[in-house]
């Protein structure tokens, strides 16, 4: 169907080669390999596996096409192995970032200390104990019967952070 259609030039001549090579034809397509899927009946999508392409995300413009990559796919001892492959044996903070599969300038970042978490975002105002206990309060509260209104649970977090500088405005979330 593909050749049929760019033989009648219904597709545009810069979309033509694209549609050839994605369907795996030839372009221009041979006298036998034409005659071929012209008289070939479209197989069902049971018949024969198909080649499945993993793409996360594809803009298209008139003159490019990017994919984009995938972001965080290292882990803590990733990083701690290449953090001990620069300290201990002596690699360049790059060869040890690609030998890893992690960021040049995260690897950077991570061995001059400025961070020591992959967590993203500004550090929380409540530590996780606080908030644990915060939860597990709103449980209690939960299993009594008694809902909480959101002004409860800001007055218990200000009460909370009333003995150190927090952000808040009037010191109330």
């Amino acid at each position: 169907v593909i050749i049929d259609i760019m033989r009648r030039r219904q597709l545009p001549k810069r979309v033509r080669p694209a549609c050839a090579k994605i369907r795996g034809a030839r372009f221009p397509p041979s006298e036998e390999h034409e005659e071929e899927a012209i008289n070939t009946p479209p197989q069902d999508a049971n018949d024969t596996p198909h080649e499945e392409v993993n793409v996360q995300a594809i803009s298209v413009s008139p003159s490019t096409l990017k994919v984009s990559k995938p972001r965080s796919d290292w882990n803590k001892s990733d990083m701690n192995n290449a953090m001990k492959d620069v300290e201990d044996y002596g690699y360049s903070t790059r060869a040890a970032a690609k030998k890893w599969g992690i960021p040049a300038t995260t690897l950077t970042s991570w061995l001059m200390g400025i961070t020591t978490t992959k967590r993203k975002g500004p550090p929380t105002i409540l530590t996780d104990e606080e908030e644990m206990e915060i939860v597990s309060w709103c449980h209690e509260m939960a299993d009594m019967g008694h809902g909480l209104e959101i002004i409860q649970l800001k007055t218990c977090v200000a009460q909370i952070c009333e003995t150190r500088s927090n952000p808040f405005t009037d010191g109330f979330p």
